[in-house]
């Protein structure tokens, strides 16, 4: 059984069923699993070092939609028009699938490979063009 996330990207967004399926979505300061307001007898450092976790954690979930956009739509091009359909061509799983794309899991590298090499996209990039195990040339 999977363990729970440490967050779930959806929940920065203002919308939450926005994450990963619409180009427009809004973006919430603060996760909305979380307090307001900060904790009253928080330390100036502790309240830096949450704030820059936050930045972070935003970050990351604003990355992930991204992702999660460009792995659908490249889907549909390649003509799987539906994510159950990608999941079994490829024999994904497809609740681990669905739940990368719409924010409730946290992406990890080895989802953004699996896309790239089912998808024949390049969601990152690399500063060896041969790729990144390839040995340098020159």
């Amino acid at each position: 059984m999977p363990s729970n996330p440490r967050f779930k990207p959806r929940d920065w967004a203002a919308n939450p069923k926005h994450f990963g399926s619409s180009e427009t979505i809004e973006w919430l300061d603060r996760p909305r699993t979380k307090s307001k307001t900060p904790p009253a007898n928080e330390s100036a450092p502790d309240a830096e070092k949450r704030e820059q976790h936050e930045l972070d954690q935003r970050g990351a979930a604003r990355r992930q939609h991204e992702l999660a956009l460009v792995i659908r739509q490249t889907a549909k091009i390649r003509g799987h028009y539906t994510i159950t359909a990608y999941a079994e061509e490829f024999g994904l799983n497809y609740k681990r699938l669905n739940t990368i794309l719409n924010g409730t899991a946290i992406m990890r590298l080895e989802d953004v490979a699996n896309a790239e090499r089912n998808l024949r996209v390049t969601l990152f990039w690399s500063r060896n063009p041969n790729g990144p195990s390839a040995p340098a040339t020159g």
